[in-house]
C-alpha cells in the first residue's frame, strides 16, 4: 500500500467507490476534529485533495499503479 492508499485507508486496488467513501470519512474527521491547527488542517485538506486527484482519476490512477510496479510497491 502506497502513500496515498495509506492516508484513505483503502485497498491498493481499491473502487473509485471506495477511494470516495474513504475520503468522504477523511473529511467528516477533519470537520469534526475541534482541537487542530490551521497547519494541521491546511495539511490535512492537501494530502486529502492529493490523493483524490491521484486516485479518483482512472487516468492518473492507472499511471500511478504503472510506477508502482515499476518500482517494486
Amino acid at each position: 500500500m502506497c502513500i496515498r492508499d495509506r492516508h484513505l485507508g483503502v485497498r491498493t486496488n481499491a473502487s473509485p467507490r471506495e477511494i470516495l467513501q474513504a475520503l468522504n470519512g477523511r473529511a467528516a474527521e477533519l470537520a469534526a476534529t475541534k482541537d487542530i491547527s490551521a497547519a494541521e488542517v491546511t495539511e490535512r485538506s492537501r494530502r486529502n485533495r492529493e490523493a483524490w486527484e491521484t486516485l479518483g482519476n482512472v487516468h492518473v490512477r492507472a499511471e500511478y499503479d504503472r510506477a508502482r510496479r515499476e518500482l517494486g510497491y
